[in-house]
């Protein structure tokens, strides 16, 4: 399993030579609802900075309030536009994949909004996927899931081979309700990527892997899992603390269950 990290385009210059020494970068950028408007303007420099790089791209997927599983029609195009953005500028600089957040609301609870979000997810992503290269992976994570059911059954509804799951550690520490081999055992045939984090199991902190209540043993168990080339993206929001982490994980890999 490879290893990552994930910052901003402007976190590059201060953490250069940490950065390229990894074989996989994810630019955060699209997580800040700006940078939609402003991406083909700052492009220049930001291909500027990632120039020499000999690992993948990734790109984080934009995701405050775009549900693609809404029955608005309007909040819907403003999905598809914003989405339609991202792709636009992960084709510019190869990225191999977008990890998209699901954005599902659990705590609504009735059984009717569950399918439905589902069923419209599924046309949605269909529709989409439809202009997608097939170099290029698009992955949908966990945000506030108690179990990833709906999810597998939303990539199986799309059944395209390059429509996967990302699998977002800290997410899962804060909201699961299943265990994580259960959760692992159910995503593993469409896992393309997992995202690292930590906190205090109550409130997504983002905080480093070696950090808060996320253990070594728990890592290990994404190799048992998951595919052996499934990607491993640290989502710190501490940018400083890059090699900390990537080593943590690295032997966190060789702990024994």
């Amino acid at each position: 399993m490879r290893i990552g990290f994930g910052v901003s385009a402007n976190d590059i210059p201060e953490y250069h030579d940490q950065l390229f020494q990894l074989p996989l970068i994810e630019l955060e950028d699209f997580l800040f609802p700006d940078f939609a408007d402003e991406s083909q303007d700052r492009l220049p420099v930001i291909q500027a900075h990632l120039a020499g790089y000999q690992g993948e791209f990734l790109l984080s997927g934009p995701y405050i309030d775009l549900n693609p599983g809404t029955p608005d029609r309007l909040v819907q195009g403003v999905v598809r536009q914003r989405f339609a953005q991202a792709q636009a500028f992960a084709n510019v600089i190869d990225a191999r994949e977008i990890v998209f957040l699901s954005t599902f609301l659990p705590i609504i609870r009735l059984p009717m909004y569950d399918a439905d979000w589902v069923a419209r997810s599924v046309d949605f992503w269909g529709a989409f996927m439809e202009t997608v290269n097939p170099g290029l992976v698009i992955s949908l994570g966990n945000t506030f899931e108690t179990h990833p059911d709906y999810l597998v059954q939303l990539v199986e509804g799309v059944g395209r081979q390059n429509f996967k799951l990302a699998f977002d550690l800290g997410h899962f520490l804060v909201y699961a309700e299943i265990d994580l081999p259960t959760w692992l055992a159910r995503i593993a045939p469409a896992c393309s990527t997992v995202y690292v984090h930590s906190n205090d199991g109550k409130v997504d902190t983002h905080a480093e892997p070696f950090q808060g209540v996320l253990r070594p043993n728990q890592i290990a168990l994404l190799k048992r899992y998951l595919p052996e080339k499934t990607r491993l993206i640290v989502k710190s929001f501490n940018k400083a603390s890059i090699p900390e982490c990537v080593e943590w994980v690295e032997q966190a890999l060789k702990t024994r269950e």
